[in-house]
């Protein structure tokens, strides 16, 4: 087995972080609500981000797992924020968002040390923050 067959059967893997530097997630265009959902994660120092969203929003059930594609490869997410990307998906432009279940390695407890004091910026630096509650049901609205 090649090493990119080995990487995709292991599915995505962070590399490390650079000082002062964060993660950005580029969510693809999709036309359909139901169209699997493609990422590509990029860094970017805290002082020379482009414009970017941040996503604030509740975990949900761990139990469950949703495949997206990350850069290429397999990555799991729970349900809620898989609803929350289907629905924040634009059908003809990327939208670049940061989203700390993916833009933070939650594997890593040395990189959280870092990154989760850095919240408070990169909420403030964020052109706006979208607060996703969960789907809509026949009694929320």
């Amino acid at each position: 087995m090649s090493p990119s067959q080995k990487r995709r059967r292991r599915g995505f893997e962070y590399s490390p972080l650079q000082f002062n530097s964060f993660r950005l997630l580029e969510l693809i265009s999709g036309h359909s609500l139901y169209a699997d959902i493609h990422c590509r994660l990029r860094d970017y120092q805290l002082d020379s981000a482009p414009p970017y969203e941040a996503l604030s929003y509740t975990w949900g059930d761990e139990k469950s797992a949703c495949r997206i594609s990350l850069d290429g490869l397999p990555f799991h997410i729970r349900p809620n924020l898989r609803d929350a990307l289907r629905r924040l998906r634009q059908p003809r432009s990327t939208r670049i968002i940061w989203i700390d279940a993916i833009c933070i390695d939650q594997n890593s407890a040395d990189e959280k040390s870092v990154q989760v004091p850095l919240m408070r910026k990169i909420y403030t630096r964020a052109e706006r923050v979208i607060a996703w509650l969960g789907e809509e049901t026949f009694d929320s609205g």
